[in-house]
C-alpha cells in the first residue's frame, strides 16, 4: 500500500474529473478507503417528500 503524504490542512488540488482545477483545504483523510475531504467539494442530493415531511435538496461536502 502506498503511503499518504497528505495530512489534515494542507491543501489540494483537484487535478482530473468534474472539478478540475479546485483549489481546497484538507479536513478529513480516510486512508483505508485512499480517499479525502476536500472543503468546499459539494455535491446536492434531492429528497423526495413524503407524507410527513418535505421533498428538499442537501448539499454536502463528499470525498475525492
Amino acid at each position: 500500500m502506498k503511503k499518504n503524504r497528505v495530512k489534515k490542512g494542507s491543501f489540494v488540488k483537484v487535478i482530473s474529473g468534474r472539478d478540475k482545477g479546485y483549489i481546497g483545504k484538507v479536513l478529513a483523510v480516510f486512508p483505508k478507503i485512499n480517499k479525502l475531504l476536500v472543503q468546499g467539494l459539494v455535491f446536492k442530493k434531492h429528497e423526495k417528500s413524503e407524507k410527513k415531511r418535505k421533498g428538499n435538496i442537501i448539499t454536502k461536502e463528499k470525498p475525492v
